[in-house]
């Protein structure tokens, strides 16, 4: 059994999955990892991408958090742990769902950065300009519909709406400032960042083992796009665009992408991609 000597949100038993544990530093940097014991001193671990050793070590004095593969957290006392808690605690709700009156049907929604967000895809059928990927309606269980434009900013139930352009920015200007400490690029409306992307992708679903950390549970899937004007599906498994409700020469969206990526795209109107709705 780990040894838990110190604050712990949660016990969590020892095994040896495949899983990946996630080791949050003091300093805002992270380790991917596979925790082996926890003493009052120090945490023994192995890299995820070396699982056969070396066996390494870290102080506890430079360690805030350890989330297990499992989703637990078990959090260490230092000088700031309490502020950071604090700051971890409002930026994600993964235990909130909302149920669509219109059809019955629930879904998680998860808070960040003071907002609650849809974590998962719409896929309410408004009637038109909507599909299931491939026109397969076993995919929009997992995966939502795909609107296009017109029909996107329509979809979401009463109380929620299509997020602008804005808010996505917002999102990632918060996960890039949480994860690096400061907006360190110089284009704040064109973000493309591993460090925005990899911690918005689900854990799974990802071809090419590309699945992120789902730190903030938000849980991105690759649910892939339908093109114009030949109304042709392409990339589930290998990325993910969402419609934001702001225009300019084009309709605007953003996209995440099997390297990590998070940015925006001037898109046609017409094309077929996810919707995830931000409360009013």
């Amino acid at each position: 059994m780990k040894k838990i000597l110190l604050i712990s949100l949660f016990i969590v038993a020892f095994n040896f999955g495949k899983g990946q544990d996630l080791i949050f530093k003091t300093d805002g940097t992270e380790i991917k990892s596979k925790v082996i014991e926890i003493t009052k001193d120090e945490i023994k671990y192995m890299k995820f991408e070396q699982l056969n050793g070396p066996l390494r070590n870290i102080s506890i004095t430079d360690v805030f958090m350890v989330i297990y593969q499992d989703g637990t957290r078990e959090v260490f006392k230092t000088e700031n742990s309490d502020s950071k808690l604090k700051q971890m605690n409002n930026s994600t709700l993964t235990d909130d769902s909302f149920v669509d009156e219109r059809d019955g049907k629930r879904y998680k929604t998860v808070k960040i950065n003071g907002k609650i967000w849809m974590a998962e895809n719409l896929s309410f059928n408004i009637g038109y300009g909507c599909w299931a990927y491939n026109n397969d309606d076993r995919n929009i269980s997992k995966y939502g519909r795909l609107y296009n434009w017109e029909a996107a900013k329509k979809a979401c139930p009463p109380g929620w709406h299509l997020p602008s352009n804005l808010e996505w920015i917002e999102l990632a200007q918060y996960i890039l400032k949480e994860r690096e400490g400061s907006l360190n690029n110089s284009n704040k409306e064109q973000i493309y960042d591993e460090n925005v992307g990899r911690h918005l992708k689900s854990k799974y679903g990802w071809n090419s083992d590309r699945n992120g950390t789902d730190a903030y549970g938000f849980a991105g899937l690759p649910a892939g796009y339908r093109n114009v004007p030949q109304g042709n599906f392409f990339q589930i498994g290998e990325s993910t665009f969402w419609w934001s409700s702001t225009k300019g020469k084009y309709a605007l969206s953003w996209s995440l992408n099997n390297g990590d990526y998070f940015g925006k795209y001037d898109n046609y109107e017409e094309s077929g991609f996810s919707v995830r709705c931000i409360k009013d």
